[in-house]
């Protein structure tokens, strides 16, 4: 993904990009929805969580990510995140 956000730094400039994964849907409690992930997002940010939301500074060429942070609930009915640590290994954060 390092060679995609370059060639994004280079196409915004100074400027900032903002772009936003798909949300999950939750139907009911009960259940299960199957979460697809917007396929221009993966691509740039490397990210498949749901809602995650990756800025881009131009003039820095810093790339930061967003995510959910994990919570009892979202863990009952989709399972753990993987650790923080292990989410900067996979999608490289600045």
């Amino acid at each position: 993904p390092l060679k995609r956000r370059n060639n994004l730094y280079n196409a915004i400039g100074n400027d900032l990009a903002i772009i936003r994964n798909f949300q999950n849907k939750l139907n009911k409690p009960d259940t299960d929805t199957v979460f697809e992930p917007l396929p221009s997002f993966v691509y740039l940010s490397n990210c498949a969580e749901p809602a995650a939301i990756a800025l881009l500074d131009g003039a820095e060429k810093k790339f930061y990510l967003f995510v959910e942070p994990d919570t009892a609930e979202r863990s009952l009915w989709m399972g753990p995140k993987m650790s923080e640590e292990d989410e900067k290994a996979l999608y490289i954060p600045d």
